[in-house]
């Protein structure tokens, strides 16, 4: 199944993982009167380490929304603010990978633990990735 993050997006934080049913009910209304939102939740290695919880918690929050709420759209979960020390926390439970600004001499090495994750999954595809480092202001013409 392809995944594609929608034209809008939003990104939710719920520290404590218990209100994933109300922050999606949100985006669900917003979808009834004509506009989809992908949902996007993100929670930090920091938060995760102040209240003690794992990454699997906020995604297994995140599917027990979409399952009770009947969400039929994509749904994500980034692993903020991470770096090289931290991101196998998250490899197994999140969808994107947000470094931190001061951690970004550890993307070489985020990238190649990502990358051979991916590897390991789908069996090595030739794959393309495009890094942004500022927002992309030229129109998009061809491929795009």
């Amino acid at each position: 199944m392809t995944r594609k993050l929608g034209k809008y997006s939003f990104g939710i934080g719920d520290r404590f993982a218990h209100q994933a049913e109300a922050q999606l009910k949100a985006l669900k209304m917003t979808f009834e009167q004509g506009t989809e939102i992908t949902p996007v939740w993100n929670k930090s290695f920091r938060e995760h380490q102040i209240i003690g919880s794992k990454s699997i918690t906020t995604r297994k929050a995140a599917d027990a929304a979409v399952k009770s709420l009947d969400w039929t759209g994509q749904y994500f979960l980034d692993a903020d603010h991470i770096n090289l020390s931290n991101v196998d926390f998250f490899l197994d439970t999140c969808d994107f990978f947000t470094i931190g600004p001061e951690h970004r001499r550890d993307l070489a090495g985020i990238l190649k633990k990502v990358m051979s994750k991916l590897k390991n999954i789908l069996g090595d595809p030739p794959l393309n990735y495009i890094l942004h480092t500022a927002p992309f202001r030229r129109q998009k013409t061809g491929y795009w």
